[in-house]
Protein backbone atom coordinates (compact mmCIF):
# COMPACT_ATOMS: atom_id res chain seq x y z
CA UNK A 1 0.00 0.00 0.00
CA UNK A 2 1.34 3.55 -1.16
CA UNK A 3 1.45 6.36 1.25
CA UNK A 4 -1.33 8.12 -0.73
CA UNK A 5 -3.55 5.03 -0.16
CA UNK A 6 -2.33 4.78 3.69
CA UNK A 7 -2.89 7.98 4.19
CA UNK A 8 -6.98 7.92 2.66
CA UNK A 9 -7.46 4.30 4.52
CA UNK A 10 -6.71 6.28 7.80
CA UNK A 11 -8.60 9.49 7.12
CA UNK A 12 -12.56 9.57 8.49
CA UNK A 13 -15.69 8.85 5.92
CA UNK A 14 -18.00 11.49 5.60
CA UNK A 15 -20.36 10.39 8.47
CA UNK A 16 -17.07 9.98 10.64
CA UNK A 17 -16.94 13.68 10.37
CA UNK A 18 -20.19 14.42 10.31
CA UNK A 19 -20.40 15.81 6.91
CA UNK A 20 -23.08 13.92 5.54
CA UNK A 21 -23.99 10.53 4.52
CA UNK A 22 -22.32 8.85 0.91
CA UNK A 23 -24.74 7.23 -0.84
CA UNK A 24 -24.08 5.02 -3.65
CA UNK A 25 -25.37 6.18 -6.71
CA UNK A 26 -25.27 3.15 -8.71
CA UNK A 27 -22.23 2.31 -11.82
CA UNK A 28 -20.85 4.68 -14.24
CA UNK A 29 -19.96 3.15 -18.16
CA UNK A 30 -18.68 -0.35 -19.23
CA UNK A 31 -15.46 0.53 -16.57
CA UNK A 32 -17.35 -0.51 -13.18
CA UNK A 33 -16.51 3.09 -11.35
CA UNK A 34 -18.92 3.69 -8.52
CA UNK A 35 -20.42 7.34 -8.69
CA UNK A 36 -21.22 9.02 -5.36
CA UNK A 37 -22.73 11.95 -3.96
CA UNK A 38 -22.60 13.71 -0.87
CA UNK A 39 -25.65 14.48 0.86
CA UNK A 40 -24.97 17.51 2.53
CA UNK A 41 -26.86 18.49 5.78
CA UNK A 42 -25.78 20.19 9.20
CA UNK A 43 -26.98 18.42 12.50
CA UNK A 44 -26.94 20.94 15.47
CA UNK A 45 -27.49 19.18 18.72
CA UNK A 46 -28.65 20.52 22.32
CA UNK A 47 -29.59 19.47 25.44
CA UNK A 48 -33.26 18.91 24.66
CA UNK A 49 -32.64 17.64 21.07
CA UNK A 50 -31.39 17.74 17.96
CA UNK A 51 -32.09 19.78 14.53
CA UNK A 52 -30.88 18.64 11.15
CA UNK A 53 -30.59 20.94 7.92
CA UNK A 54 -30.62 19.54 4.87
CA UNK A 55 -28.58 20.45 1.50
CA UNK A 56 -26.30 22.86 0.46
CA UNK A 57 -28.30 25.36 1.34
CA UNK A 58 -31.05 24.05 3.48
CA UNK A 59 -34.14 23.87 2.38
CA UNK A 60 -35.53 21.20 4.57
CA UNK A 61 -35.19 20.92 8.67
CA UNK A 62 -35.99 18.05 10.79
CA UNK A 63 -36.16 18.45 14.81
CA UNK A 64 -36.58 15.98 16.88
CA UNK A 65 -36.97 17.43 20.38
CA UNK A 66 -38.20 17.40 24.17
CA UNK A 67 -40.78 20.31 24.75
CA UNK A 68 -43.24 21.83 26.74
CA UNK A 69 -46.83 21.95 26.02
CA UNK A 70 -46.98 25.13 24.64
CA UNK A 71 -43.42 24.87 22.12
CA UNK A 72 -45.21 22.94 19.22
CA UNK A 73 -47.71 25.45 19.17
CA UNK A 74 -45.31 28.67 18.71
CA UNK A 75 -43.39 26.50 16.47
CA UNK A 76 -46.23 26.28 14.20
CA UNK A 77 -47.27 30.21 14.10
CA UNK A 78 -43.63 30.84 13.79
CA UNK A 79 -43.08 28.26 10.62
CA UNK A 80 -46.42 27.61 9.32
CA UNK A 81 -46.41 24.60 7.11
CA UNK A 82 -44.99 22.05 9.23
CA UNK A 83 -45.21 18.34 9.61
CA UNK A 84 -45.55 16.68 13.06
CA UNK A 85 -43.86 13.20 11.91
CA UNK A 86 -43.81 11.92 15.58
CA UNK A 87 -45.05 13.12 18.95
CA UNK A 88 -45.38 11.21 22.73
CA UNK A 89 -46.82 12.68 24.94
CA UNK A 90 -46.38 10.95 28.02
CA UNK A 91 -48.68 9.93 30.62
CA UNK A 92 -46.86 11.67 32.94
CA UNK A 93 -46.94 15.63 33.02
CA UNK A 94 -43.72 17.21 33.02
CA UNK A 95 -41.19 14.57 32.59
CA UNK A 96 -37.86 15.10 34.22
CA UNK A 97 -34.25 14.18 32.53
CA UNK A 98 -30.87 15.44 32.83
CA UNK A 99 -28.74 16.85 30.24
CA UNK A 100 -25.47 18.54 30.80
CA UNK A 101 -26.03 18.39 34.46
CA UNK A 102 -29.25 20.07 34.23
CA UNK A 103 -33.12 18.98 34.73
CA UNK A 104 -34.91 18.98 31.38
CA UNK A 105 -38.69 18.95 31.96
CA UNK A 106 -40.96 18.09 29.19
CA UNK A 107 -43.92 17.10 28.46
CA UNK A 108 -44.02 16.11 24.70
CA UNK A 109 -41.25 14.20 22.99
CA UNK A 110 -41.56 15.51 18.86
CA UNK A 111 -40.38 15.06 15.83
CA UNK A 112 -41.45 17.51 13.01
CA UNK A 113 -39.92 18.35 9.73
CA UNK A 114 -40.72 21.97 7.94
CA UNK A 115 -39.57 22.56 4.07
CA UNK A 116 -39.38 20.21 1.14
CA UNK A 117 -36.20 19.26 -1.24
CA UNK A 118 -38.36 20.10 -4.15
CA UNK A 119 -37.75 23.60 -3.00
CA UNK A 120 -34.17 23.33 -4.20
CA UNK A 121 -34.83 24.61 -7.61
CA UNK A 122 -36.59 27.32 -6.74
CA UNK A 123 -33.81 28.81 -3.93
CA UNK A 124 -30.82 28.14 -5.78
CA UNK A 125 -32.67 30.01 -8.94
CA UNK A 126 -33.42 32.80 -6.65
CA UNK A 127 -30.27 33.20 -5.08
CA UNK A 128 -28.95 33.19 -8.68
CA UNK A 129 -31.44 35.69 -10.20
CA UNK A 130 -29.86 37.88 -6.95
CA UNK A 131 -26.19 37.58 -7.49
CA UNK A 132 -26.68 38.48 -11.43
CA UNK A 133 -29.05 41.45 -10.48
CA UNK A 134 -26.21 42.79 -7.72
CA UNK A 135 -23.52 42.19 -10.64
CA UNK A 136 -25.88 44.13 -13.04
CA UNK A 137 -25.82 47.28 -10.74
CA UNK A 138 -22.37 47.38 -10.00
CA UNK A 139 -21.99 47.15 -14.31
CA UNK A 140 -24.20 49.91 -14.44
CA UNK A 141 -23.10 52.51 -11.45
CA UNK A 142 -19.53 51.09 -9.76
CA UNK A 143 -20.07 52.90 -7.05
CA UNK A 144 -23.06 50.25 -5.73
CA UNK A 145 -21.69 48.41 -3.65
CA UNK A 146 -21.29 44.77 -4.51
CA UNK A 147 -22.79 41.92 -2.33
CA UNK A 148 -20.68 39.50 -3.72
CA UNK A 149 -16.95 40.35 -5.01
CA UNK A 150 -13.59 38.98 -4.64
CA UNK A 151 -13.60 39.15 -1.44
CA UNK A 152 -16.07 36.51 -0.85
CA UNK A 153 -13.76 33.75 -2.98
CA UNK A 154 -11.06 34.81 -0.61
CA UNK A 155 -13.16 34.24 2.75
CA UNK A 156 -14.83 31.18 1.79
CA UNK A 157 -11.30 30.03 1.00
CA UNK A 158 -10.08 31.36 4.31
CA UNK A 159 -13.08 29.45 6.17
CA UNK A 160 -13.04 26.02 4.26
CA UNK A 161 -8.80 25.84 5.51
CA UNK A 162 -9.76 26.51 8.87
CA UNK A 163 -12.90 23.98 8.52
CA UNK A 164 -10.23 21.12 7.62
CA UNK A 165 -7.95 22.00 9.82
CA UNK A 166 -10.40 21.45 12.81
CA UNK A 167 -11.64 18.45 11.46
CA UNK A 168 -8.26 17.03 10.84
CA UNK A 169 -7.80 17.33 14.87
CA UNK A 170 -10.46 15.31 15.09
Amino acid sequence: MNKRNQKRSQSPSPLERGGGEVLNIGVIGAGGFAAFAIKAFLQLQFEKGEINLYEWIPVKMKLNGLLQKDHLKRLEELMGNLSVVHLDKPSVTDQKVQGRFNDIFFNEHVTIEYGNASEKQNRYSNMLIAMMQDQWNWIKDQSHERIIDDNNAVNSLRMAEQATEIAQKF
